[in-house]
Formats: C-alpha cells, sequence, structure tokens
C-alpha cells in the first residue's frame, strides 16, 4: 500500500478536524453537491419538454394508442382537468373499444392492457410533428419515458403490440418505425402471431378456437375481415 495511503489511514486529525469528522463533512457536502445537480437537471428537462412539446403524468388509456397526460402547464396551456387527450404517432394499435365506426378487434385488449401497465402514473415527454392535432382534438405526439428516455410510440412497433403506420405529414420517424414493423413481423411477435398486416387476420388464425371464442364474445365484430 502506498505510504501516503497509510499515513491518511493512520491520521488521527486531518486540518485539524478529527478524520472520522471529516470524512463524514466531505461525504455530505458532496451528497448536498449531487442533489444540488440532480434537481437543477431535473429543472431544466421540464422546461425543454415544456418548450419542445409538453410533459405530464398519463392519467388513464383509452387505448393501445390513445390515453390522457396531466400536462405540467409551464408554457403551455393545452390539456384540462380531466388531461390532455393523446394520439401516438407514426402507429395502428387494434381496437379494443367498440365505436361507430370500428370494431372491437383480436388483441385491442392485449395493446390497451400493455399502455395501461407501462404507462398509467409514468411521468412522460411528448412531441409534436408538423400536424399537432387531429379531427378529434386530440394532441398527435411522439412520446418518450420521463426518467428513461424510452421511446413509447418505437416500444409498441417493436414488441408487436401496434403497426407502423405512416400518415403524411407526420413522417418523422417512419423509416424506422417501418424497420421496426417488419423484424417484428418476422418474428410474429404479439398481434402478428394473428394478423397478416394491417387490420387483416390470417387464415390460419381465423380457424382457430381463440377467434371463435372471439367472435362469440363480440357478435357484431369482424365482418370485414
Amino acid at each position: 500500500m502506498p505510504q501516503f495511503i497509510q499515513e491518511l489511514l493512520a491520521a488521527k486529525e486531518l486540518f485539524g478536524v478529527p478524520f472520522f469528522n471529516f470524512a463524514v463533512l466531505a461525504f455530505m457536502v458532496l451528497l448536498a453537491i449531487y442533489l444540488v445537480f440532480s434537481i437543477l437537471r431535473l429543472i431544466l428537462r421540464i422546461l425543454y419538454a415544456s418548450l419542445h412539446g409538453h410533459v405530464g403524468t398519463v392519467v388513464s388509456t383509452a387505448d393501445g394508442d390513445t390515453f390522457k397526460v396531466k400536462v405540467i402547464q409551464i408554457f403551455s396551456k393545452r390539456g384540462s382537468k380531466r388531461g390532455l387527450s393523446v394520439r401516438l404517432i407514426g402507429l395502428d394499435t387494434p381496437e379494443s373499444v367498440k365505436s361507430p365506426n370500428k370494431d372491437i378487434m383480436p388483441f385491442g385488449k392485449e395493446a390497451s392492457d400493455y399502455t395501461k401497465k407501462r404507462l398509467i402514473g409514468k411521468w412522460i415527454i411528448l412531441h409534436h410533428d408538423v400536424d399537432t392535432i387531429d379531427q378529434y382534438g386530440r394532441d398527435l405526439c411522439y412520446a418518450y419515458l420521463f426518467w428513461t428516455g424510452e421511446f413509447y410510440n418505437a416500444t409498441l412497433i417493436k414488441k408487436g403490440y401496434a403497426w407502423a403506420y405512416k400518415y403524411a405529414p407526420n413522417v418523422k420517424h417512419a423509416e424506422k418505425f417501418e424497420a421496426l414493423h417488419q423484424k417484428a413481423k418476422a418474428a410474429k411477435r404479439g398481434l402478428w402471431a394473428l394478423y397478416e398486416a394491417r387490420n387483416i387476420l390470417t387464415a390460419e388464425y381465423k380457424k382457430t378456437a381463440a377467434y371463435k371464442k372471439f367472435q362469440e364474445k363480440n357478435p357484431s365484430t369482424q365482418k370485414k375481415q
């Protein structure tokens, strides 16, 4: 062991302060500096996210690709007490809720449950592309988990919970999404065990007991399949 380390360990005082007390003091100072920088980084991150989109917590989900966010309204006045309605850009998940224009689809519940499990109560950062609002008043967004930076739009496609769906002019990440789409399809991951293309079920799946059970549970659905 180097001589200076031996002398340091043998010392009872350091700069006139008992060695143990000095070590504790040094630790507390370093901890305080770390906490100050962490808080500053958090504040700057929130400010940056607010300037370039929205930041907030997910309060509810309507579908695998649609949810509401309680926005931190620093620079943005978007949203209400019930939350900002968000529709993810560049993808489409099977429908989990029947509407006048759409029927419930196989794997819709799985996609919806996944988003609910992953996002409810989580802080996220939202960014827009060219068009920011759709015809239903929902914000069209790319979503990133606040603490990890995970690109949630990409995650849904990569794990087989959504199809890549290119819709101009919001095509900033279209090539990335299409590549993930093809990889998930090749691996028959998630919805690709049931579908051969967006909204088109495979002939094999239509012959299964699972599909028959789905039709019995949702008798008005899948007429176009």
